[in-house]
């Protein structure tokens, strides 16, 4: 029994020795790599018209550096190394090897930047990368989260100084061209920047409160259109509770707490529905006039049945959009509803009065636009 517990301990300190040795291997590797992909991007630097190959080289060298050490991180140190000074040696090697990766992906992102922004330059044969602004993010957090000496701590926060500006211009570039994964990534790069930055005495594009809930606002946005709920409810969270002047902010609310995985009936859906709408009736009451919050409501009424109600929500948005066939439309199937609800009670005189009214505004609706087939089915079905 002693020499089978002796034996498993020896496997299990040869096992140890090997993954510190691929572990030391592979940052080594890396940092040779990473060398290498410095000297390109100084040759780049000296002549970036005529060197594009180069930076082109340097990306090509950052790739081979993160299938090294891309999975490497303190906790795996900790555990291939006995020694603490291995420990810091690799991190410091690990924090020199980051920096430079983040200096290569700004640079393609600072290139992509003047191209578009300032109509300078051509990214023509530049490298190919998705993202480059966030993944120097990325880059330069890991080689703060490695970093031993001072300087290396100094250079890195440098680092996402300067990529913040580019993570927002690639924000609003993508918001443009509707890349909306994109615009929230990138959005929310500059949040974390500024986090980390904030954190370790460095100088933000966001230090004041005004810019910083804007960007917030930005990335949420951004999540929102892209139909990335779980991202955007944490960010008008922090909106809400900063009473933040936008009443985008409450539909927001509003959208990302609706029960969608529940269906009417199933349990958890009333109060799912109740819980969205406090968020939609606090921006109504704060922003009476906004078109989009009211729609919303008018929306919210329909799902949920509130057709009483809804006819005052419904008249109000018609005087306010006096040409949208939709509204006379859906104002018309209200009534209608109420007429078979009343009809079938046998309430004859008030069912005919919703009849009297679904027909007015169903045709109000074809007057606007006799080709309306909504409308013109519904007078049809009525």
């Amino acid at each position: 029994m002693k020499k089978l517990v002796l034996s498993l301990f020896t496997l299990l300190i040869a096992a140890g020795t090997l993954m510190a040795q691929d572990i030391k291997s592979n940052i080594d590797a890396a940092l040779n790599l990473s060398k290498d992909a410095d000297k390109a991007l100084g040759s780049f630097n000296l002549d970036q018209a005529g060197n594009k190959d180069k930076l082109v080289e340097a990306h090509g060298y950052i790739v081979d550096v993160e299938a090294k050490v891309g999975a490497i991180d303190k906790a795996a140190l900790q555990s291939a190394f006995s020694d603490e000074d291995d420990v810091e040696d690799a991190m410091k090697d690990l924090s020199k090897v980051w920096f430079r990766a983040g200096e290569v992906y700004n640079e393609i992102a600072n290139q992509i930047v003047v191209a578009k922004q300032l109509q300078q330059g051509d990214v023509t044969g530049m490298p190919t990368v998705q993202r480059p602004a966030v993944k120097a993010t990325n880059a330069y957090k890991m080689a703060l989260a490695m970093a031993v000496k001072k300087y290396q701590r100094k250079d890195a926060v440098k680092g996402l100084q300067s990529v913040q500006r580019n993570l927002n211009n690639m924000a609003i570039f993508s918001f443009e061209t509707k890349d909306y994964a994109g615009a929230y990534q990138n959005f929310n790069g500059t949040i974390d920047a500024h986090e980390l930055l904030t954190a370790n005495d460095g100088e933000s594009l966001l230090a004041d409160d005004a810019q910083y809930n804007d960007q917030l606002y930005y990335a949420g946005l951004a999540a929102l259109n892209g139909q990335m709920v779980e991202k955007a409810a944490p960010l008008f969270e922090k909106l809400y509770k900063a009473n933040y002047d936008n009443p985008l902010v409450y539909e927001g609310l509003y959208k990302v707490n609706l029960p969608t995985e529940l269906k009417q009936g199933d349990e958890g859906y009333d109060s799912g529905m109740e819980k969205a709408y406090t968020y939609l009736k606090t921006g109504r009451d704060k922003y009476p006039e906004d078109i989009s919050l009211l729609f919303a409501e008018i929306n919210h009424y329909l799902t949920t049945g509130r057709l009483d109600e809804l006819i005052g929500k419904l008249k109000k948005a018609i005087d306010k959009e006096p040409d949208n066939k939709s509204l006379y439309s859906t104002l018309g199937n209200v009534y209608d509803n109420l007429y078979q609800k009343e009809y079938t009670a046998g309430n004859v005189e008030k069912a005919n009065e919703y009849f009297n009214s679904a027909l007015e505004y169903y045709n109000k609706a074809t007057e606007k636009d006799p080709t309306f087939v909504d409308a013109i089915y519904s007078i049809g079905a009525l």
